[in-house]
């Protein structure tokens, strides 16, 4: 972490907590309560995520990830099939995406985009899955203390809570239903209706494979917390034995070749194979305490629960549960996958609000509870205004100010504003026939998802020669260039110096002619 973004961490982080003991302090002694129309209008502001994914999406500014998407579901809707070619020119053997990541739940989106295959379908059934989680949230809150006024201050937390919008805004995956999903299972679980708690468990599993190893912690609590023997160990096989089957069997068989779940290149510092991997945590207690105790994953951590000022620590068993998902980020090479901006640790926040209800007893015993939801809101807002992707964020209005430096994740303004030029982008796509391969730039991917397949440039062929890229579509006057993992150098290279990149096209005149060319765009077909 620079210094710069060590100070204003510093600042934001006691900010955070300065302003919500002094809001707290001053209103300890009262029983004003703030008026219910302030929750609504809370309730209703956070519906600007919706805008604000078409409007990203319009000024390109989503990326390859959303691409991805697009095109199962097209590939879905047309063979039945989760099929996808963009992944297969990375990793070969991986045409079915279910060899990637097991999300059949994709089915369920299917139908809506079958019938509307569009990618504003998509921003909309993603918008509204998400911010269904309030439905059993709201549940669990009034099972805690009937109160209507409790209950909207605990929907507001989670609506404005930054990781759920930072989550909802990311371009799209599978894994973030795990929300609402699971909010569903804690839901029944606390009615004691067993066959809808198992139900959802079973949904949750089918999220995404690592779902499962959430599951069995949760098992975990319920077994030594809630003294729940039976439904425990229950939980537990469910979940590890599905996380099991599903990487060891299922996956296999979808993947053509050898198998080697995607995520192991995150974990190569302990090994190559699930096995070597577990071996080399085990033999390499070094590597495994320098590789988890990174201070940016720790610092990430820690800002999950920031904005909610801790408290769900005063139910800490309930917190077993986040071990999983929180671990699989702590043993990764990659500091990203701890990230409270990123949707890799979406399977945590269901239990981070759960243990929030259930510390509030506790913590209505010990303090005024009115006075505690006035300071909770105060944190919710300060830790909006440093750190959260809203309008009311330091980052919406100053271009300069980035809470962390992800080269595709840009909440500023600017991102929203559609151009002249990004509306002329469908004026070349029209130009590629929709059985082409294309090498585009990433931001130009999700307007490719009707095409073959979708190469990130400069990729223009994968290792084996068997797919070739016949069309290649750039845009010289976005600085937002990320290159592709299969071409190495380019990751950087192509931001550093995307001429050296373009010319492997431009000045190939033997394999490459002009179609198009207009401003800044450039259209080549391959000879």
């Amino acid at each position: 972490m620079s210094s710069t973004l060590f100070i204003f961490y510093s600042i934001g982080i006691s900010a955070t907590l300065l302003i919500s003991w002094v809001v707290y302090f001053f209103l300890r002694q009262g029983r004003r309560e703030l008026p219910h129309w302030f929750f609504w209008a809370c309730i209703a502001a956070s519906g600007y995520i919706f805008l604000a994914q078409i409007l990203k999406y319009a000024a390109l500014n989503m990326y390859v990830d959303f691409a991805h998407w697009l095109q199962v579901l097209r590939n879905i809707s047309i063979k039945g099939l989760p099929e996808i070619l963009t992944h297969e020119f990375i990793f070969s053997g991986t045409t079915n995406y279910f060899s990637v990541h097991f999300v059949p739940l994709i089915y369920a989106l299917a139908l809506p985009f079958k019938l509307i295959s569009r990618p504003e379908t998509l921003i909309i059934l993603n918008v509204l899955l998400m911010f269904s989680s309030i439905i059993p949230l709201y549940g669990l809150a009034f099972n805690i203390k009937k109160n209507k006024y409790f209950t909207l201050f605990i929907t507001v937390l989670f609506l404005w809570y930054p990781t759920f919008q930072y989550i909802t805004l990311y371009e799209f995956e599978m894994l973030r239903f795990s929300i609402p999903i699971l909010l569903w299972m804690l839901y029944f679980w606390e009615k004691k209706n067993i066959g809808l708690y198992f139900l959802f468990t079973l949904l949750a599993v089918l999220a995404r494979e690592e779902v499962g190893l959430t599951i069995a912690m949760f098992g975990v609590y319920l077994l030594w917390k809630e003294r729940q023997r039976k439904v425990g160990i229950t939980t537990i096989i469910l979940g590890l034995g599905s996380f099991l089957v599903i990487t060891q069997w299922i996956m296999p068989a979808f993947r053509s070749g050898d198998f080697v779940h995607v995520g192991a290149y995150w974990f190569s510092q302990f090994g190559d194979t699930s096995i070597g991997i577990l071996k080399g945590i085990i033999t390499h207690p070094l590597l495994l305490i320098k590789t988890v105790f990174n201070p940016i994953k720790l610092a990430n951590i820690g800002m999950l629960f920031l904005p909610l000022l801790f408290l769900p620590f005063l139910a800490p068993a309930v917190l077993i549960s986040i071990i999983a998902s929180i671990g699989i980020g702590l043993l990764s090479g990659a500091p990203e996958h701890t990230s409270y901006m990123l949707y890799y640790i979406s399977p945590s926040v269901p239990f981070i609000f759960y243990a929030l209800l259930k510390a509030w007893p506790k913590i209505t015993a010990r303090f005024n509870a009115r006075a505690v939801m006035s300071a909770m809101l105060a944190g919710i807002i300060i830790s909006n205004i440093f750190f959260g992707p809203s309008p009311i964020s330091l980052q919406f209005w100053s271009k300069n100010l980035r809470p962390a430096p992800f080269r595709t994740q840009n909440f500023h303004w600017s991102a929203y504003r559609v151009t002249d030029h990004q509306r002329k982008v469908e004026e070349f796509v029209h130009l590629i026939p929709d059985e082409a391969i294309v090498s585009a730039e990433q931001f130009l991917a999700p307007r490719l998802f009707k095409k073959k397949g979708m190469m990130v440039f400069p990729q223009l062929e994968t290792d084996d020669g068997k797919y070739k890229a016949e069309y290649v579509f750039i845009d010289k006057t976005n600085p937002v260039k990320t290159g592709a993992v299969a071409v190495p150098g380019s990751w950087d290279g192509l931001r550093q110096n995307p001429q050296f990149y373009y010319d492997w096209v431009e000045k190939d005149f033997l394999s490459w002619e002009l179609i198009k060319a207009e401003d800044g765009y450039f259209l080549y077909r391959r000879k």
